[in-house]
């Protein structure tokens, strides 16, 4: 697999839909992927990126998706990629609200069954997909190099705190559901959750993964994965197709397509 993964020859293809839809009166761009043999109530998976990243660093996971037979969309957080907004003045606010409006448009399509959704985030797009689980339903949890952040943040401007030093201590400690939001809302979540940790992240400790699995309620809802030397960013062919394999083997297994 290249690294810029085969964008060109997926972007050609006619099961891919481009899209915009309206977060807080800012247009998001997005993409639709759709399986060859498009059934009614099919699942939909939602992909959301990383911090100063895109949706084009999950198409090609959005594809593989796609080709087991579910919608999967992916798009680009305000202030990233093609998406409007000012990057310097949105909040995490601002970005959870990114995530209910893509959610809202993957469930519109009337192919997607509005009650077999999975939300997958890496990074600061995990936080994000933890946030929506409270809000809106969802089947499935997968978070890869899951952040955490402050309650007290959230309000503010993340560029103002995201690679504050003081995050990254706060978040070695042992944290319990009630003192954080998105701890909270795991403890709270009634689906089947995929927690992925790479083993030599420099940005997000092994507490925080703790804190996270430690947190959903049903330890047979919850199945952790650790990639062995995998850094926080997955930019190697070969560690991409481990998360993609897991991301594939854990939908296939907890929503099964019917034939």
């Amino acid at each position: 697999m290249k690294e810029n993964f085969d964008r060109k020859e997926l972007e050609d293809n006619e099961h891919i839909q481009e899209i915009e839809f309206i977060s807080e009166d800012q247009k998001l761009k997005g993409k639709l992927f759709f399986p060859e043999q498009l059934q009614v109530k099919q699942p939909g998976v939602i992909f959301i990126h990383g911090w100063k990243s895109n949706q084009n660093s999950k198409t090609d996971y959005a594809s593989t998706v796609a080709g087991l037979g579910y919608v999967s969309m992916t798009f680009d957080l305000r202030g990233h990629g093609e998406s409007e907004g000012d990057l310097p003045v949105l909040t995490m606010e601002n970005f959870i609200h990114d995530g209910e409006a893509a959610y809202d448009r993957l469930i519109a399509e009337h192919a997607v069954d509005a009650d077999d959704i999975t939300i997958v985030g890496n990074s600061l797009g995990a936080y994000i997909a933890i946030r929506l689980i409270e809000r809106k339903n969802s089947k499935n949890l997968i978070i890869q190099a899951p952040a955490n952040y402050p309650d007290q943040e959230l309000t503010h401007p993340l560029v103002d705190y995201a690679g504050d030093k003081s995050i990254l201590e706060w978040r070695k400690q042992i944290l319990k559901p009630k003192t954080n939001a998105a701890l909270d809302a795991l403890n709270k979540f009634k689906g089947n959750l995929l927690v992925v940790e790479s083993q030599l992240d420099d940005f997000i400790p092994h507490q925080t993964v703790e804190n996270y699995v430690s947190a959903a309620q049903d330890p047979a809802r919850v199945k952790l994965e650790i990639m062995a030397d995998a850094p926080h960013s997955l930019k190697d062919p070969s560690l991409r197709m481990q998360y993609q394999k897991l991301i594939s083997d854990f939908l296939l297994d907890k929503s099964p397509i019917k034939s």
